[in-house]
């Protein structure tokens, strides 16, 4: 039997291939963050428009110890709660996203 014959190979594949596209256009933006941060980091504290961010970055700035409080560092700090809330949130939401995408 061909390989091409087996019932559900070539779905199989497809599912695998449009997984991978999406994790790679999830994941292309990686190394970018550190500089959108920065850069979103520093308006902040210029602009008015993001002032409900200053108590957050302080309370963030908090955690380091006093040695490693510095914009580099911040940055790492904000990275990885914006992305432990991104996953956390997906979490939470896929079972009501799937429900809703079987239904509809």
């Amino acid at each position: 039997m061909s390989r091409s014959a087996v019932p559900g190979t070539r779905n199989t594949w497809l599912i695998l291939l449009i997984l991978f596209l999406d994790l790679m256009g999830f994941t292309i933006i990686f190394p970018l963050i550190p500089e959108l941060l920065s850069q979103y980091l520093g308006s902040v504290r210029q602009v008015g428009v993001d002032q409900w961010a200053l108590p957050l970055l302080d309370g963030l700035d908090s955690i380091l110890p006093p040695e490693r409080r510095n914009q580099e560092d911040l940055i790492v700090i904000v990275g990885g709660v914006l992305a432990s809330i991104y996953s956390i949130l997906m979490f939470i939401a896929s079972p009501w996203w799937g429900r809703l995408s079987d239904r509809i």
